[in-house]
């Protein structure tokens, strides 16, 4: 398993369709009936008869369901990059895994190159077209910069498990609203791919709703203008999470790969006519570790990392003044002395804006925790020549302050959202 990006999302025991590739509605075979609840894919709810036809389900060489896929054409299905290697498969035009819909063999693959680091994302042909269902259009261009911004909803769906330890599985496809939290996916920190950062990927979902193990290559949907379009496809999980679903994910997104699907398969794209417009200048991704300082004037500093394109420059400004002592900026590093008859803890705020046009900024809150420092007579102590009236002497944090610093950290992998090591 790539512990650090992927953790494929199904591959647990599901309704299995014949081997044999078939149009006929009958064809696929299955062996149980529906058996798990309705909670959603997780945190949504089942789809609705003849509603999202387009979201169909792939399987396994040995039969087994493995991925969620979206036809973009009649004969092609778009689904995430670690999908592109072991499916056999389609059943399409069911919600519903233990009945209905029909069997496409798939006879052609087109793996992005790099999908681990770059684009997840893979296209199959299917053995033939499918009739009667509309493939979804991809989001591109203007469209994309003004529909996929900081808190739109957008709608999630796939056939994967519905609870967020990825323990219970569902043959029936859901979806849900979700939120979208980062709409370029900036910062590396969230798993984000540098290589296509920023405006790749977004991510979206979160509070107990997400895309889980089984909705790997699905869908993420907009609808502009009441039409429906595809916005994004599901990869894996978003950092930092406390769960392997429910903390949200990160999700390639159409507009910066079509034209790589264009040119891979020949699909032709319905570019929409956008006006001129500036390229766009995405706001810059900043982090600092806090600060802890004596309380006795000393000096403590740290740096502030920026991740945003190279050739920018950027200015720091503090925001806020400490309430005793001073702050202050050097280049990329904020300086910070206390008080010396203060111990008191605060947090700095500060404005980091880059020189696009337009400037864009982000704002990076700064902890800084001073440690209190007692004076002591020497004389107290049994020293009558010492060399200065006083000594400092730093103060011990309690263990209270110590189990709340370590109950702070935590450490979690990422993972794909499939259910399974890519080849």
């Amino acid at each position: 398993m790539l512990c650090t990006a992927l953790l494929l999302l199904g591959l647990g025991a599901r309704a299995e369709p014949s081997a044999a590739a078939s149009t006929e509605a009958s064809s696929p075979v299955r062996d149980r009936p529906t058996t798990n609840g309705t909670l959603g894919i997780v945190g949504g709810a089942p789809v609705a008869e003849g509603e999202l036809e387009a979201v169909v389900a792939l399987y396994t060489r040995n039969a087994t369901f493995g991925c969620t896929g979206t036809l973009i054409a009649p004969d092609l299905v778009l689904t995430a990059g670690h999908c592109g290697f072991s499916m056999e498969g389609a059943l399409v035009g069911t919600n519903d895994l233990a009945e209905g819909g029909d069997w496409y063999a798939l006879e052609e693959v087109w793996v992005h190159p790099d999908y681990a680091t770059t684009y997840d994302v893979a296209v199959y042909r299917l053995s033939e077209p499918v009739p009667g269902i509309e493939p979804v259009p991809l989001l591109l261009d203007c469209h994309a910069r003004e529909a996929l911004v900081e808190g739109a909803t957008v709608q999630i769906a796939g056939f994967g498990d519905i609870d967020s330890f990825a323990t219970e599985s569902t043959d029936l496809l859901h979806a849900a609203d979700a939120v979208v939290r980062d709409p370029f996916c900036a910062d590396p920190v969230h798993s984000c791919n540098p290589a296509v950062s920023p405006g790749g990927e977004l991510i979206a979902g979160g509070d107990g709703t997400d895309t889980c193990n089984g909705d790997s290559g699905g869908p993420l949907f907009t609808t502009v203008d009441g039409t429906l379009f595809l916005a994004g496809v599901t990869s894996r999980q978003a950092q930092p999470s406390t769960v392997p679903c429910g903390d949200g994910g990160i999700y390639p997104r159409t507009d910066a790969f079509a034209a790589w699907i264009e040119e891979t398969t020949g699909l032709p794209m319905d570019w929409p006519d956008c006006p001129d417009e500036p390229e766009l200048n995405v706001p810059p991704v900043a982090r600092a570790d806090g600060i802890t300082v004596l309380q006795n004037g000393a000096v403590g500093s740290t740096v502030v990392e920026i991740i945003d394109d190279a050739e920018q420059t950027h200015t720091l400004t503090l925001l806020d003044q400490p309430p005793a002592g001073r702050a202050w900026v050097d280049g990329d590093r904020i300086f910070v002395q206390p008080d010396a008859f203060s111990d008191e803890d605060y947090v700095l705020t500060v404005e980091v804006t880059d020189d696009g046009e337009p400037a864009e900024s982000v704002v990076v809150e700064l902890p800084v925790e001073v440690l209190g420092v007692t004076v002591v007579d020497p004389a107290s102590r049994g020293c009558s020549t010492a060399p200065v009236p006083f000594s400092w002497w730093p103060r011990r944090r309690s263990p209270q302050d110590a189990a709340a610093s370590e109950a702070s950290s935590s450490d979690t992998g990422t993972s794909t959202r499939m259910g399974s090591t890519i080849p």
